[in-house]
């Protein structure tokens, strides 16, 4: 019977074996240059000791102590191989002098590796000042900066914007290298240090961006913001006319009132807390026209571009329908303000820019010869679609839903909420709140049984998370299980969200999901701010200018007439059609199937208050012009 071994036999079959344990020491030593160098060493010595003493037993020196000083002088001197005079001798100093030539080698290499290494690291540690022009500056760092690049990506500006400087907070905040369609350089520094303003080349850009920091309190982000908005005063003084336009990231608008009056011209200031309410009350008003949704945020469909008047000067404003290309002409902007519907026979003057709604800016650009001219067949008649709200399910509640209620005067009786929440929000009746969880599956689909919804709105705070990630996230998972559990065609799925890449996720997973990304939303106000201020006004006239509404109407009549002439015959009554409805699907009126408007088809029009201004509660005949321009 064997006998369990004793611990010291244990402890030993543990250890590792002399072998293992040199070669992981000298691995250890070799990755320093104190260690490369001590290696060295040692391996001169251990030759030097060795062959003294091989030279002394083979009688080669007298003794072993003029072997060692015959020996050291080899190492140092290849020279006094010529006082070698016999063959044993030669044999033992030629392998003394090839190994001190070794030595020397292997120190310069060393030492020259390290000074090399250090100085590219003091290099890459101190960056160069930023020396280009015309660029724009980008400084902080998070999830709307992730969005803003992205939206240069696609839309870079006229003229295009060439390079982006961004001023990381930190090195981990630098932005992940990428293949982009423009020259991106990265600093680090803060924002509100002078220096780190100049050296990112602040005074010589064309525009600069200053977004939050990313501190969970967000006051504490907004007086960051402010602090670096105060810098730049500081570096831009002095640059006059050439100072570049500043657009900034402020969460807060309550931040902004108290300093704004006291900065430049040039500044701009975009509240973070804009109403997503109001942008979900369109999909909840004009369930027909979900399209409102993506294109609010500038990431779906087609959007508003302010463009130069150039040969189009002179021409009656209903003949740049025919003139335009690529997109719908919508009005002009004229002395920095935005006139949507003008007359039809209203001159383009050469100081006026043209607003085309298009899908981008080269097709917003895009002209065409002057087109045929022909006769419009008989008379077209619309009748205004009263505001109806759709049945509307919402899952899970944020501060959207509350802007959401107050945008609509109150719950309106067909909105129906699945949350976890304690009472009723304020506007929405008891009844109309299910209790419940809106990430579970059986809620959901009992939610979607009961309600039959035509627009399903899912808020990013469910089950009242703290977490911002985890809340959006849940968000997203709810809604690719009301995709799973309904095939209706026409439902339309609003998602609220602040990440920009899970935005754009999402509206891959579904045609039928409409996001709602804020920081996709800040991030396209902030580049119209920083670079196109026509377009920031032309787009914030939408819900400022409260002689502008929007209207859906549907034709009657028996005849089609084609879209130029309806399109005129709308001018004259002070509306511009934004987009149409056809047989329960949204058409882009830029798109081959709205070349003819038929009888039963819905549009969803901009209508300006004034002398012409169609009563949008009446019923009105839109006459075809005798000869509108045609569409190619």
């Amino acid at each position: 019977m064997s006998e369990a071994p004793s611990p010291a036999t244990e402890e030993r079959a543990r250890r590792p074996h002399w072998r293992a344990r040199l070669r992981l020491g000298l691995a250890e030593a070799a990755r320093t240059t104190p260690g490369r160098l001590g290696l060295l060493g040692g391996m001169v010595v251990a030759v030097w000791l060795v062959t003294a003493a091989v030279a002394a037993l083979a009688d080669v020196e007298s003794s072993y102590g003029m072997a060692l000083w015959s020996g050291l002088r080899h190492l140092f001197d290849p020279g006094s191989l010529g006082d070698d005079k016999t063959t044993p001798q030669r044999i033992v100093g030629v392998l003394q002098v090839f190994t001190g030539l070794i030595f020397l080698a292997g120190v310069a290499f060393t030492v020259l590796a390290e000074t090399v290494d250090q100085g590219l690291r003091k290099l890459s540690e101190s960056e160069p000042p930023v020396t280009v022009t015309g660029h724009l500056l980008v400084i902080g760092a998070g999830d709307v900066r992730a969005a803003l690049l992205t939206r240069l990506d696609g839309d870079r500006g006229d003229p295009p914007i060439e390079t982006v400087v961004v001023l990381a907070p930190s090195a981990a905040d630098a932005v992940p290298h990428a293949k982009r369609p423009y020259h991106l350089v990265t600093r680090t520094g803060d924002g509100r240090d002078a220096a780190a303003l100049a050296d990112a080349g602040a005074t010589a850009a064309r525009a600069i961006v200053v977004l939050t920091g990313e501190s969970s309190d967000t006051e504490v982000a907004d007086l960051t913001a402010l602090e670096c908005v105060g810098a730049l005063v500081e570096c831009l003084d002095g640059t006059g006319d050439g100072s570049p336009l500043v657009a900034v990231h402020i969460e807060h608008a309550r931040n902004v009132d108290a300093v704004w009056p006291l900065l430049p011209e040039a500044f701009d200031a975009v509240p973070g807390d804009r109403n997503v309410g109001a942008i979900l009350a369109l999909g909840v008003t004009l369930p027909d026209y979900p399209s409102l949704l993506g294109s609010a945020t500038g990431s779906e469909g087609s959007e508003p571009f302010v463009v130069p008047a150039g040969d189009l000067a002179g021409a009656a404003f209903a003949e740049a329908l025919g003139r335009c290309a690529g997109g719908l002409p919508l009005g002009l902007l004229r002395d920095g303000r935005a006139r949507y519907a003008p007359e039809p026979d209203e001159r383009i003057t050469a100081t006026d820019s043209l607003i085309v709604l298009a899908p981008d800016r080269a097709a917003a650009q895009a002209r065409r010869a002057a087109p045929e001219i022909r006769a419009a067949p008989g008379s077209l008649h619309v009748e205004a679609d009263p505001r109806r709200l759709g049945r509307v399910l919402v899952l899970g509640w944020s501060e959207a839903g509350d802007d959401l209620l107050a945008v609509l005067g109150g719950g309106p009786a067909d909105l129906t909420v699945v949350a976890q929440l304690d009472a009723a929000p304020a506007g929405l009746a008891p009844d109309r709140l299910r209790a419940g969880d809106p990430g579970d599956p059986a809620a959901i689909g009992s939610a979607l049984t009961a309600v039959d919804p035509e627009i399903v709105i899912i808020l990013a705070g469910a089950n009242g998370g703290t977490d911002p990630a985890g809340t959006h996230a849940r968000a997203a998972l709810a809604a690719l299980k009301v995709v799973t559990m309904t095939d209706r065609p026409d439902l339309t799925i609003a998602v609220e969200q602040h990440l920009s890449g899970q935005a754009q996720r999402l509206r891959r997973a579904d045609p039928r999901i409409r996001v709602i990304s804020r920081a996709e939303l800040v991030a396209y106000t902030l580049l119209l701010s920083a670079t196109d201020r026509p377009a920031l006004v032309a787009r914030e006239a939408f819900g400022m200018d409260s002689a502008l509404t929007l209207d859906a109407v549907h034709v009657t009549g028996s005849e089609a007439l084609p879209f130029p002439a309806v399109y005129t015959a709308l001018l004259a009554q002070g509306c511009v059609p934004l987009t149409m409805s056809r047989d329960g699907d949204e058409v882009d009126l830029l798109s081959a199937g709205a070349s003819t408007v038929r009888p039963g088809d819905g549009l969803l029009v901009l209508r300006r208050a004034g002398p012409n201004g169609a009563d949008a509660a009446a019923a009105t005949a839109l006459q075809g012009s005798a000869s509108p321009p045609a569409v190619a």
